[in-house]
């Protein structure tokens, strides 16, 4: 991912907020915003179609006095932000309270809650500005004692209430091997600005403690084929938030150098439960903590090795019994907007002690 991309990713951000002012059902959200995250940046760009699934964040601001997706009014903006998706509300739910408060330029910035599993680190901010104008939301960057970074990758913001204030939930990348509790700071360089208004500039920074939240981690090392294309799943790892899944794949007979890149779309049930998309896409494995600017390089490598990481958007408090993985296609890229196909299923079983 080049800086330009994520300058351009940043625009659409921009221009999606300033479009919404609505209330669309929770799936149109989603659905909407992660096609915007998918479009190709430009049609000559080697990542084109590709990174963009890697983000996810979802931007709703709604009018004061309005509820969000048939919330009560009673609901703090915050809780609204925290139920546009399953594992938030149940990180939101059960985070620690931290109540920390930094003003600048007459924006207060207040960090009011935080959870943390291995699969995602999840803060909730609330912003008030001067005068009950409240222009920006924030984007920050979070790092722990040992100095490695948790890359934001999804979110949701939403502006309204009595005070024109924002609640803002960010969802964190974390890196592997955490223990049982973890020092963090989060600093707020500037404020994105809602419309045509200047970025309120900070530091905000905030330092704080969270215990780490237990994940089940299995290994099952089991391949399938399909299409001529065998597809190991290496690990399972399941939280409270969200279940991951490491994906190795033979893409020999489908590769080429038109369809270099490749990604796919499939699905994980647990027993008889509904099956959850496996839409989100975290860091490759080789990630261990660097920051935005230096994973260029991981990602090239773990796409090369046709390795994909996917994650769905709830977890599982009770991961006991079996899991069914099912992959229903694979899609190539070649970073000029035309895609290519390869149907499957592949299914693969794993069971959790």
């Amino acid at each position: 991912m080049s800086i330009s991309d994520s300058t351009e990713f940043d625009r659409l951000e921009r221009d999606l907020q300033h479009a919404l002012a609505w209330e669309p059902p929770l799936e149109v959200a989603l659905r909407m915003q992660w096609r915007v995250r998918s479009v190709p940046v430009s049609a000559g760009s080697p990542r084109a179609g590709n990174w963009p699934r890697r983000n996810l964040r979802l931007v709703l601001l709604v009018a004061a006095g309005l509820s969000l997706m048939g919330a009560s009014i009673a609901l703090s903006l915050l809780q609204q932000a925290a139920q546009l998706m399953p594992g938030w509300q149940v990180a939101y739910e059960r985070a620690e309270t931290l109540n920390l408060s930094e003003t600048a330029n007459g924006y207060t910035i207040t960090l009011e809650r935080g959870y943390v599993d291995p699969n995602q680190l999840v803060l909730g901010f609330v912003v008030a500005g001067p005068g009950g104008q409240t222009q920006a939301v924030p984007r920050g960057t979070v790092t722990d004692a040992a100095g490695r970074s948790y890359l934001d990758i999804a979110g949701g913001d939403i502006r309204g209430g009595i005070d024109n204030s924002a609640a803002t939930i960010s969802s964190y990348q974390v890196p592997p091997g955490i223990g049982k509790e973890v020092t963090l700071t989060a600093t707020i360089a500037a404020l994105m600005p809602i419309g045509n208004v200047a970025a309120p500039e900070g530091p905000w920074i905030f330092q704080f403690t969270l215990p780490v939240h237990r994940a089940a981690v299995v290994q099952p090392n089991e391949t399938v084929e399909a299409a001529g294309v065998p597809i190991t799943l290496r690990q399972f790892q399941a939280t409270e938030t969200a279940v991951r899944v490491q994906l190795d794949l033979d893409l020999t007979s489908v590769r080429t150098a038109q369809w270099s890149r490749w990604s796919m779309e499939g699905s994980l049930r647990h027993g008889d439960g509904p099956a959850q998309d496996l839409s989100w896409a975290p860091l490759p494995p080789a990630w261990t903590g660097q920051p935005k600017a230096d994973i260029d390089g991981l990602i090239e490598a773990s796409e090369a090795g046709a390795v994909m990481v996917r994650q769905t958007i709830a977890g599982a408090d009770s991961p006991s019994g079996s899991w069914t993985l099912t992959v229903d296609r694979l899609v190539g890229f070649d970073g000029k907007g035309a895609t290519t196909e390869v149907t499957g299923p592949w299914l693969l079983t794993v069971q959790v002690p």
